[in-house]
């Protein structure tokens, strides 16, 4: 019989170690940090438009080179364009020059009429007006998504207040959640739409039981339950064994990981998989092993 090959899939590094002592620390509180909302400065943006070889700016039109040359490095980091294919059309200037330009059609998405447009001055009184309704609807931070979820977590922390530091472990769950989201309506003349897809385990998480971060436990489970489906909602440590031979071992979504670098791998017979888990990731993948 081979001797089983034990693979530790961290989400940074190969490496789940507890440490002993930070365990029995574990229960001691932490204050839960958070901003106002209100107290956010409102970031004000330079808008310009280009063409690829011409840039806009007030009322006056430069060569890409000469505009940026020209400026002083600190006018340059609040630069904001119309559209992501503005951005595009600038960035070999803007690696030249090492500068990073934001888009407005991603900071603030709900603008579902904003659109390319070649004629540079036509772009630039487009994105100056729209950006002053950004300031009517007093929107602070760097984006409508910095503005709310700043808005959200201190909400959130006003109710919490304080976590103990058992928290800590959740940042190294094995995977985090992920989203994708495909435009319904397309605006774009030379585009069409031909499906629209939503993939996301948010909102069936958000209908679950949440943990209270006071209230978080360690357990030291030394014997396997005998009711894997049984076991405490909760984050545990596991190794998972003996393989099934199945579409899983090729198919599967864990990943060695080495100094924050991934790679994919088969599952064979005599591996074993060392990972923190959920209870209903465990539930899931004892059908695989």
């Amino acid at each position: 019989m081979k001797n089983s090959t034990k693979i530790t899939c961290g989400k940074f590094d190969n490496n789940i170690y507890i440490d002993p002592e930070f365990i029995s620390k574990g229960k001691e509180r932490v204050r839960i940090g958070s901003i106002n909302s209100n107290k956010l400065k409102t970031i004000k943006y330079i808008p310009i438009s280009s063409d690829g070889i011409n840039i806009k700016y007030k009322d006056n039109i430069y060569l890409l080179r000469d505009f940026f040359l020209k400026m002083d490095k600190k006018f340059l980091k609040n630069l904001i364009v119309l559209t992501y294919k503005e951005r595009q059309l600038l960035l070999d200037i803007l690696v030249d020059f090492d500068i990073d330009v934001k888009v407005f059609e991603t900071l603030y998405p709900f603008f579902s009429y904003v659109k390319y447009i070649s004629n540079i001055e036509k772009s630039y009184i487009e994105l100056v007006n729209l950006l002053a309704k950004v300031d009517e609807l007093n929107i602070k931070g760097k984006s409508l998504a910095h503005n709310l979820s700043t808005e959200y977590l201190f909400k959130i922390e006003r109710k919490l207040r304080y976590k103990n530091r058992y928290d800590y472990f959740f940042a190294f769950a094995y995977k985090g959640g992920y989203q994708e989201i495909f435009k319904l309506k397309e605006e774009r003349e030379d585009r069409v739409i031909i499906s629209f897809d939503f993939n996301s385990m948010y909102i069936d998480a958000m209908m679950g039981k949440f943990m209270e971060p006071k209230s978080i436990k360690y357990k030291k489970i030394i014997n396997q339950p005998k009711i894997i489906d049984e076991i405490e909602n909760g984050l545990y440590k596991v190794i998972l064994k003996n393989p099934k031979k199945s579409f899983f071992c090729f198919f599967h979504p864990f990943k060695y990981v080495k100094m924050f670098q991934s790679f994919n791998f088969n599952l064979e017979e005599n591996q074993e998989i060392e990972l923190f888990l959920f209870k209903n990731e465990i539930i899931y993948y004892k059908n695989f092993f």
